[in-house]
């Protein structure tokens, strides 16, 4: 999804894009899509929620070991993204719902915030009763708008390496990815190349670096 949606954006803004899939069919797992804000909680009548409260306890679990930049960087544009993403999914016919759990801030510990968006139609469940149903829509909504976008979905492609110019040490500017049938392919990337590594965590090389 996160794939999907960096090469909608891109197409929107002029790109011409090419996404390739180890997968046979786009992928979607999860289904909570988190924003400190967005359109949809102030007509729900939700507050903001203390942020810079909350993100200090998360970052405090990690003592600190995390990228701050990142952490702050998602909070100054998750909701500029997150309307984005609700204008798509509303123009589909689905509903912005949200997950709501332990969010009184007197709760202790397990406080969590109102924040998690997710979406169903009324043939579905509502996104607590059945998150999954919230990304599979995401996924289908981003496929559509790629494809109306004019991104080329190629799909059974490995991405294997990367191309690195100066002797490997400047920025990406290709990889080099094996087909179904075996053969080796090479895309170029004049503005760049994007890495939507989804869940890496059984990738032990990935984890380690």
């Amino acid at each position: 999804i996160s794939g999907m949606a960096t090469v909608c954006s891109a197409a929107e803004h002029g790109a011409r894009v090419i996404l390739i899939s180890a997968s046979s069919k786009p992928v979607f797992r999860g289904g909570s899509f988190h924003s400190p804000w967005s359109k949809a909680m102030e007509a729900a009548g939700f507050k903001p929620y203390d942020v810079d409260r909350y993100f200090r306890r998360e970052l405090s679990c990690a003592s600190y070991n995390v990228d701050q930049d990142k952490w702050w960087k998602y909070y100054n544009h998750a909701p500029e993204a997150m309307n984005w993403l609700i204008d798509k999914m509303e123009a589909y016919g689905y509903r912005t719902t949200f997950e709501a759990t332990n969010w009184d801030p007197d709760f202790g510990p397990m406080y969590v915030p109102v924040g998690s968006h997710g979406w169903h139609s009324t043939e579905s469940s509502p996104v607590w009763s059945a998150p999954s149903l919230s990304a599979e829509a995401v996924s289908y909504v981003m496929t559509e708008e790629a494809k109306k976008a004019g991104v080329q979905l190629v799909f059974k492609m490995v991405a294997k390496q990367l191309v690195r110019e100066n002797n490997n040490t400047g920025r990406v500017t290709a990889v080099i990815a094996q087909g179904e049938d075996g053969k080796y392919n090479k895309y170029v990337g004049k503005r760049g190349i994007i890495l939507a590594t989804g869940d890496f965590s059984a990738n032990r090389e990935m984890m380690a670096k």
